[in-house]
């Protein structure tokens, strides 16, 4: 049986997973769509990464399911 949380699509980035020079942990949860823009908009306003294909086929591929207890 799948968990709810697979069922609806919801996904997690978190800058702790990601291999940076800056200590950061925010975690955006959601549905990947809507993790993938706001997870952008962050590592270009907190990070200063430039806006490219790149970041955000990086930040899509390194989605987690969101795991619901």
């Amino acid at each position: 049986m799948q968990s709810q949380a697979h069922d609806m699509g919801q996904h997690v980035a978190a800058c702790r997973d990601v291999p940076i020079d800056v200590l950061c942990a925010l975690p955006i949860s959601g549905e990947e769509s809507e993790v993938v823009v706001a997870a952008t908009r962050h590592a270009l306003s907190a990070h200063g990464h430039s806006e490219t294909v790149e970041v955000t086929t990086w930040i899509r591929q390194n989605l987690k399911d969101e795991i619901t207890v």
